[in-house]
């Protein structure tokens, strides 16, 4: 569950929030967008594995502080941030079965990760990461160097035509990859009515 979550972090906060900076957007530009609707396809290659592990869905973002999360692909669960709680659900047997776990640690992290990212306290988020600037986009270098670290870099790049995100590559110290590709991503436009509903 805590690899879970704090993948999502990354895949989400990291690539949304730092989008500001492609083109000459500042962080004004950003901090105004309060809807982000998107399309994600997840490729995981492992150390010990031939092919890549493919996953997808769909995400919805509306600031302040909701979150909707959802793979559709192999099969149905996600997660919901709405506020300080977070609930978590997956498909079974047809159903939908879906948990509180906002008092999970992992759980509180994110969503004090999202607090922090949304805000643009940009003062927490430079004690944690170490940003280097390329032609396209940012790389992040965690701070934290221990051994509970799993993070080795993420790069992110920036569409050209919009506020957001193209692509996230995560790479892990022991040498897995994760590759985001984000695709019809919506900004400002009018969410589904149930968006933040499971």
């Amino acid at each position: 569950m805590k690899k879970f979550l704090t993948t999502l972090i990354y895949i989400f906060i990291f690539s949304n929030v730092f989008a500001q900076t492609a083109d000459n957007k500042t962080l004004p530009e950003f901090a105004a967008v309060n809807t982000i609707e998107s399309k994600f396809t997840i490729s995981k290659y492992l150390s010990i594995a031939d092919k890549p592990l493919i996953s997808g869905g769909r995400f919805y973002f509306q600031r302040p502080d909701k979150l909707y999360w959802e793979y559709e692909m192999p099969y149905s669960y996600g997660f919901l941030i709405f506020g300080d709680r977070v609930s978590s659900w997956e498909e079974k047997d047809g159903k939908r079965e879906v948990k509180d776990i906002t008092k999970h640690p992992a759980a509180k992290e994110m969503a004090a990760q999202l607090h922090t990212f949304v805000s643009m306290d940009m003062d927490k988020i430079s004690k944690i990461y170490e940003i280097e600037y390329i032609e396209d986009g940012i790389i992040l270098y965690p701070k934290n160097k221990s051994k509970k670290q799993m993070v080795r870099d993420i790069k992110i790049y920036f569409a050209k035509d919009i506020i957001a995100v193209r692509e996230v590559v995560i790479s892990e110290r022991a040498g897995d990859k994760t590759i985001i590709i984000f695709t019809d991503t919506k900004i400002d436009e009018t969410l589904p009515q149930n968006a933040f509903t499971i």
